[in-house]
């Protein structure tokens, strides 16, 4: 069975590397406990929150672990706040870019498909 994956993502493109974006998340948002890995195709770094929140960032990669910036950077936080407003909006002002909430779903066959219920503009 090859089942889909839904979940409530943030989801922009910025042309910054993981680490570059691990470092301008970690103070703004409490994370602590950041752990980089890969496999074949994403990259990805977890973290948790000051709240306990585990965090999951992720892209695809064009091998040799060197991002892909011309796909989405994936914010996934568990559990699902209420004030996804305020962290959306956060997100954008710290990452210097448009970001998108709403529903992702992940196909399995290495493909998200979005649908945006919210979009942020940095303030900044």
């Amino acid at each position: 069975m090859n089942a889909s994956i839904r979940t409530l993502p943030y989801w922009c493109r910025v042309n910054l590397s993981l680490k570059e974006v691990a470092q301008l998340l970690k103070e703004p948002f409490e994370l602590s406990q950041c752990e980089h890995n890969y496999e074949n195709v994403f990259e990805w770094f977890e973290a948790k929150d000051g709240g306990g929140r585990l965090w999951n960032v992720s892209r695809k990669h064009d091998g040799d672990s060197q991002s892909s910036f011309k796909d989405y950077l994936i914010i996934s936080r568990k559990p699902v706040s209420k004030n996804t407003d305020e962290i959306g909006q956060k997100l954008s002002d710290t990452l210097n870019c448009p970001v998108s909430f709403g529903e992702g779903i992940y196909d399995k066959k290495d493909t998200w498909k979005f649908a945006a219920q919210k979009s942020y503009t940095p303030n900044t």
